[in-house]
């Protein structure tokens, strides 16, 4: 008779986890791509839309209001550089936040379809993706 170590059998419970779990991961770096690629703020302006940026941008804005620094603002975005009054970087940093948020919204709907078992292939990631965040668009 076999030896059998049941401790090391795998259900297709645990097996679905395991295959969710790399799914929810596959969507957490899609959405950080999306997130970083930057946001068309105008048809001839790109800003980054990355940590730092957005970081970056509130800081001036907070030095603006104290009185520490004057507008405009010198900006290297994406699409080359860029001089910001006030209200302008309020428009951008608020362009850019809302796509972030619309990434997340996105991450967030695609995550409860993973769960639910709607999308359970790794090729339909992407394309689900896109569709939440064009629906999250603000």
């Amino acid at each position: 008779m076999p030896n059998i170590d049941f401790g090391q059998v795998v259900t297709k419970e645990m097996a679905q986890d395991v295959a969710k779990q790399r799914l929810v991961q596959q969507l957490a770096e899609l959405r950080w791509c999306k997130e970083n690629e930057g946001v068309h703020v105008t048809n001839s302006a790109v800003f980054q839309s990355d940590r730092t940026t957005r970081t970056e941008l509130a800081s001036l804005l907070t030095n603006i209001a104290l009185g520490t620094i004057e507008t405009p603002v010198t900006w290297k975005a994406i699409s080359g550089w860029e001089m910001l009054a006030e209200d302008q970087m309020r428009q951008v940093l608020w362009l850019i936040n809302a796509h972030v948020q619309s990434c997340f919204a996105a991450e967030r709907e695609v995550s409860k379809r993973i769960d639910s078992g709607a999308v359970f292939e790794s090729a339909d990631i992407s394309v689900a993706f896109e569709a939440a965040l064009k629906d999250a668009r603000i």
